[in-house]
């Protein structure tokens, strides 16, 4: 079986080969120019004077208070960093007196984990870096 993008390469093939069939490329163009990705994701319709700030961004997610609980009681955030959508789960380990955080991207499902920390204010901040450097 033949993924969508091996699909498509052959068809692009078919299509700028200047050796081949004129009908046969033809054919190939107007397949090309009607096919589309599995999926493309939906465009952000908000006005851009809606765009949090860089402060606002920072003070959302340095104050815990508007931070969610999971089912499992740790702290989750999401937050949206330069056109990407990310969730931050601040955790703390179930047999050793440490606390960590992942990140996980929404759209590619992309699972980033840190090491160990031992207050949570240290893995907060961690967290804060290390979506920054982003």
């Amino acid at each position: 079986m033949t993924d969508h993008r091996t699909l498509y390469e052959k068809i692009r093939a078919i299509a700028e080969d200047q050796r081949g069939d004129p009908a046969t490329r033809a054919a190939a163009q107007r397949k090309l120019a009607s096919f589309k990705p599995a999926w493309t994701p939906p465009p952000n319709k908000r006005h851009p004077g809606l765009w949090p700030s860089p402060e606002h961004e920072r003070y959302t997610f340095m104050d815990l208070s508007n931070w969610n609980r999971t089912v499992n009681g740790n702290r989750s955030h999401v937050i949206t960093h330069k056109g990407v959508t990310y969730r931050v789960v601040l955790f703390e380990y179930k047999k050793i007196p440490d606390y960590g955080w992942s990140r996980f991207e929404t759209v590619m499902r992309d699972a980033v984990f840190s090491g160990r920390f031992h207050t949570l204010g240290e893995a907060h901040r961690d967290a804060w870096t290390q979506l920054m450097k982003l």
